[in-house]
């Protein structure tokens, strides 16, 4: 499977959300980098223990099955308090869904819009 074109994550300081964009298809790799990325952020929050993740899904394209696989960890960890995606079609909110109920966690949901998830994310 290629590389994803890129990987990002940051510090939304004001809002206090760790935010993330992935470009193309990821690969365990590009996932692992992601989550260096992501805990680097975390670590800058306010309350660690608290964290809220938004995702630009709109250029990220199918991931492979190991990181399927390892993003379900991800939904599991109890820092998580939400993580909210937008951009994404109509198949990123079918697999989040069937993500949530078989971790029995509504901790991600998909939206259309950035404004949507942001706000569902910081109630």
């Amino acid at each position: 499977m290629a590389r994803a074109e890129s990987v990002e994550a940051w510090l939304d300081e004001d809002a206090q959300v760790v935010r993330q964009r992935v470009a193309g298809a990821m690969d365990l790799e590009d996932f692992n980098r992601l989550e260096a990325l992501t805990a680097k952020c975390r670590q800058r929050l306010r309350d660690p223990a608290n964290m809220h993740i938004l995702v630009d899904a709109g250029r990220m394209r199918q991931a492979d099955l190991q990181v399927r696989r390892h993003s379900m960890g991800t939904l599991r960890r109890p820092e998580l308090r939400r993580m909210a995606f937008f951009g994404g079609g109509a198949l990123t909110r079918v697999l989040l869904l069937f993500a949530g109920l078989a971790l029995g966690t509504d901790k991600a949901r998909a939206f259309r819009t950035e404004k949507e998830a942001l706000e569902w994310l910081l109630q």
